[in-house]
C-alpha cells in the first residue's frame, strides 16, 4: 500500500514536502512564525495520510482487513479497515467522518469545515472557511482568524502560544507582536488589553487600551495610570500594600494596607434608571456597609462572605446570605429569583429559565429556552444523566441518555438513534473521545432510524446483524458467514 487514497492526498503531501524545505526557493528558518506555520502544516498533512492511508483503493476487500458497507442507520456508507480500528463514515449530506482509534478522529461537513482530534484531548486543529485553530494542550495554541484572501494580505488575526515562554502573532491594522516571557516583549489585544509591553516582568510592564495607559513596577505592587474611557478622564495610583486610589467621572475608591481597608463612591450613569451616588467602606473580612444618598438602597456585610444582605426600594431587588453559601436568596421581581439550601436544594427561575439543584452536586434538572427552543436536562451524577431540546410547545427533536457506566443513547433531529453499552464516557458532548474509545471500549453497539434500517455490532463486529429499510435481516458471523434471518418483500 503505497498510494494516498486520493488526488487530493497527493497534493497535500507535495505542498507540505515544499512548505517544509523551502520558502521563496529557497530555505528559511528566519521567524519563529514561518516555522510554526511550517508546523503546522507538516502536522495537518501528516494526520490527513494516516487518517486516509487504510482507504488504499489498490487494497482488495477482504473481511475485516477491508469491507465497505451502505443503506446503514440514517443512510450512513461506511469503509472499514483492520478489524475496524481505520473507519470512514459518509453521511447523505456530505459529511465524512474518519476514525482511527484509539489514535484519532477526523470530522469534515458540508460547510468546508474539518475538525480533527489526536489522542482527544490533548491535540485538536478546526480548519473552517474563515478559522483555523491547533491545539496541543497545554503546551502549544495557535489560531488564525480571517479568509485566504484576509491571510494573504496580513489582515488576519493570527496568534500563537508555545505556553508558558512564548507568543507571537500579528493583528489585523497593527504592527505584528514577539514576547518572550518572563525576558521581553509585547502582546497585542490579550488580557483585556489592546497591548502590553514587559521587560524582566514582573519588574516592568506598561499597558494600553484604547484611552487609558498604565506602567507597572513590580506588578502587581506598585502602578500608575491615566487615559480617558466612556465615563470621561480617568487615573490610578497604586503602591501596595499600603495605599491606592483609582478616580474617574463616576468613581472614585481608596485602599489602605491593602487588603485591609476599602472606601469609595459611586455614582451611575446619568439618565439610567439607576441614577444615584452610592458611599461604601469595607473592612476585610469583617464587614462594611454600601448605601445610596436617597436611602433607596443599602447593603451591609459581615464576616464577608458569610453574612450579607441588601434591599433596593426602587426596583424591590433584595439579597440575603446567612451562612452562604449554605444559604442565600436573591429576589428580582419580574427578572429573577433565586435560592439556596445548599447542598440540600437550590432553585433559579427568570422568563427564559428554571433550575433546581438537589443533594450537590448529585442533582441536577433545568429548562432553558433560546432562539425559540427549549433546552430540558435531568441529572442524577453520574449514574443517569438526560438531556434534551426541540420547537418550544412540541416535542424534543434531540434526546440523549447516559448511565455511566453502563450505557448511553442518542436520537438526533433526524430521528437516528445509536446505543452504546458499556460507556466509558461520563458526560455529554465529547464526539472524538467517543468515537476514539468509547465505541472501541463497547461490547454492544446499536443503532436505528425511521425508516427501519437497524444495525448491531459486537466487539471488532465479529458479530454483526442488520435489518435494511425494506426489513430484510441478516447476521454475520466471524465476518464471512452471512445468515438470511427474514424480513423484506
Amino acid at each position: 500500500m503505497t498510494a494516498p487514497s486520493s488526488r487530493v492526498e497527493m497534493s497535500a503531501r507535495r505542498t507540505i514536502l515544499t512548505r517544509m524545505y523551502r520558502v521563496d526557493g529557497r530555505v528559511s528558518t528566519a521567524h519563529p512564525a514561518t516555522a510554526a506555520a511550517r508546523a503546522r502544516v507538516l502536522l495537518a498533512g501528516t494526520l490527513a495520510t494516516v487518517l486516509g492511508a487504510a482507504s488504499c483503493a489498490s487494497f482488495p476487500e477482504f473481511g475485516p482487513l477491508r469491507e465497505s458497507e451502505s443503506g446503514l442507520p440514517g443512510g450512513a456508507s461506511e469503509e472499514r479497515a483492520f478489524f475496524g480500528f481505520w473507519t470512514r463514515r459518509t453521511w447523505p449530506d456530505g459529511s465524512v467522518e474518519t476514525i482511527l482509534r484509539p489514535f484519532a478522529a477526523s470530522v469534515r461537513t458540508p460547510d468546508d469545515a474539518t475538525r480533527t482530534a489526536v489522542v482527544p484531548p490533548f491535540v485538536t486543529r478546526t480548519v473552517t472557511p474563515d478559522r483555523r485553530q491547533f491545539t496541543a494542550w497545554p503546551l502549544v495554541f495557535d489560531t488564525t482568524v480571517g479568509t485566504p484572501a484576509e491571510q494573504a494580505a496580513r489582515e488576519s488575526d493570527d496568534d500563537t502560544l508555545l505556553a508558558p515562554f512564548l507568543a507571537f502573532g500579528h493583528e489585523p491594522g497593527q504592527k505584528d507582536y514577539f514576547a518572550l516571557f518572563p525576558l521581553f516583549g509585547t502582546l497585542r489585544q490579550k488580557l483585556l488589553a489592546d497591548r502590553i509591553t514587559f521587560a524582566a516582568f514582573p519588574v516592568w510592564a506598561e499597558t494600553k487600551s484604547e484611552g487609558w495607559e498604565s506602567t507597572h513596577v513590580l506588578w502587581p505592587l506598585i502602578a500608575w495610570g491615566e487615559g480617558t474611557n466612556a465615563d470621561g478622564p480617568r487615573t490610578h495610583r497604586r503602591f501596595l500594600p499600603f495605599w491606592s486610589q483609582s478616580d474617574s467621572a463616576n468613581r472614585s475608591r481608596r485602599t489602605a494596607a491593602w487588603p485591609l481597608v476599602h472606601w469609595g463612591t459611586e455614582t451611575a450613569a446619568a439618565g439610567t434608571p439607576a441614577e444615584r451616588t452610592t458611599d461604601g467602606w469595607f473592612v476585610f473580612p469583617l464587614g462594611g456597609r454600601r448605601e445610596s444618598r436617597d436611602g433607596s438602597f443599602a447593603e451591609t456585610s459581615v464576616l464577608w462572605p458569610l453574612f450579607e444582605w441588601s434591599d433596593d426600594a426602587r426596583n424591590g431587588d433584595s439579597y440575603r446570605a446567612v451562612l452562604w453559601p449554605f444559604h442565600r436568596t436573591f429576589e428580582r421581581p419580574g427578572v429573577s429569583s433565586s435560592e439556596w439550601w445548599w447542598p440540600v436544594h437550590g432553585s433559579f427561575r427568570s422568563a427564559d429559565e428554571e433550575s433546581d439543584f438537589w443533594a450537590w452536586p448529585v442533582g441536577w434538572t433545568g429548562t432553558r429556552r433560546e432562539a425559540g427552543r427549549e433546552f430540558r436536562r435531568r441529572f442524577v451524577v453520574p449514574i443517569w444523566m438526560e438531556r434534551s431540546s426541540g420547537t418550544v410547545g412540541s416535542a424534543p427533536d434531540h434526546e440523549e441518555t447516559r448511565a455511566w457506566p453502563f450505557f448511553s443513547s442518542e436520537t438526533a433531529p433526524g430521528g437516528l438513534r445509536t446505543v452504546r453499552f458499556p460507556e466509558i464516557v461520563p458526560f455529554f458532548g465529547w464526539r472524538s473521545g467517543e468515537s476514539t474509545y468509547a465505541d472501541l471500549a463497547a461490547l454492544v453497539r446499536w443503532s436505528d432510524d425511521r425508516d427501519g434500517r437497524a444495525a448491531l455490532d459486537l466487539p471488532l463486529s465479529i458479530v454483526r446483524w442488520r435489518r435494511d429499510a425494506a426489513g430484510a435481516s441478516k447476521l454475520t458471523l466471524l465476518w464471512f458467514l452471512t445468515v438470511p434471518t427474514g424480513g423484506g418483500e
